[in-house]
């Protein structure tokens, strides 16, 4: 049986994609954030984790390359599925890329497959894409690298975006001696 990309509920289908956006001024903590989860998802060996710039051909290179197929309590699964995580959201994408934005909102729809013609290879299809991703950005930067337009198209209604601006606060001791703090996050990423 071939997995769905998708789940009925009393609402209607929803999608497993999952795009979050942290939004906070710089030196919050954002990358205390996200660089130890890119490091828990990196010791899945059952996980794909994706480069930390794309273009829109890369992107979809990069989920044709992590096409997989699993054999789970009999059932067969198959699916591209990667996990993309950037401390900054213009080293996902560096300028506004709309062809990548609406890439990345067509596949959040959770279609079972997904063409994409290329100049030399003809077409490339993937089958149930499922894309998670997790970023960072400045509001500064958000408000000049996502345009009015974008904000108007499916890209930025997909995405939960998460603002702070609280700042993290170290002790002296955390700071120079953080042993105890290395041992919480060690012990943390044992239990996951």
């Amino acid at each position: 049986m071939e997995r769905r990309n998708w789940m009925e509920t009393a609402a209607g289908k929803i999608f497993p994609n999952l795009f979050i956006m942290l939004v906070a001024p710089p030196g919050v903590g954002k990358t205390l954030i996200l660089n130890p989860v890119r490091d828990i998802w990196k010791s899945c060996p059952l996980l794909t984790v994706g480069s930390q710039t794309l273009t829109n051909a890369s992107f979809i290179d990069e989920l044709k390359a992590c096409y997989k197929e699993r054999t789970l309590g009999g059932q067969t699964y198959k699916s591209s599925a990667i996990l993309l995580g950037a401390s900054e959201f213009g080293s996902l994408t560096p300028s506004y890329d709309q062809s990548l934005l609406t890439r990345l909102a067509d596949i959040y729809d959770g279609r079972p497959d997904f063409s994409s013609s290329t100049r030399g290879d003809g077409i490339i299809k993937l089958t149930n894409p499922l894309v998670h991703m997790l970023v960072g950005i400045t509001p500064k930067f958000l408000g000049s690298v996502i345009p009015d337009t974008a904000w108007q198209q499916g890209f930025m209604a997909r995405m939960n975006i998460i603002f702070s601006d609280e700042e993290t606060s170290f002790t002296k001791e955390q700071l120079f001696s953080p042993k105890q703090l290395i041992e919480e996050k060690e012990k943390m990423q044992r239990e996951i």
